[in-house]
């Protein structure tokens, strides 16, 4: 009778170790397939910078790109507003912003098109912008 309870015994353990170990590896292949999602699903964005590089603040810049804008209301001289962007069509960056005597200039940017990623840094001084990008499909 005690050889049988014996057995009975070491086939529960050995099932129980068993289960434990499918757990494991269960809990394991769910924790490689989330890490495999996020590494796929990168998002593609374009990183943008204005920085007012004059002696004096400037007001009401807007960036215009294919399908959105975005803006800032002041900048003050040397500081930097950064906004990330994901271009949902191909087309021109356009700037617009007000200079320290009210006046409004609008001044053409890069191209950016669907699916790209990099960075855009325009700079603002108070009569103009000029822009540098370093973009990748």
């Amino acid at each position: 009778m005690n050889m049988s309870r014996e057995s009975t015994q070491n086939n529960a353990n050995q099932i129980n170790s068993e289960f434990a170990l499918i757990r494991v590896h269960s809990r394991l292949a769910a924790v490689l397939l989330v890490l495999l999602a996020i590494a796929g699903c990168r998002s593609r964005v374009i990183r943008v910078s204005l920085t007012n590089t004059s002696e004096q603040p400037l007001s009401a810049i807007v960036v215009d790109y294919p399908n959105a804008t975005f803006g800032v209301n002041t900048l003050a001289p040397g500081k930097t507003f950064q906004y990330t962007i994901k271009p949902l069509a191909t087309g021109m960056l356009k700037i617009q912003f007000t200079d320290a005597n009210g006046r409004v200039h609008s001044v053409p940017g890069p191209g950016v098109k669907k699916g790209q990623e990099g960075t855009i840094a325009i700079r603002i001084n108070q009569d103009s912008a000029s822009a540098a990008s370093a973009l990748e499909q």
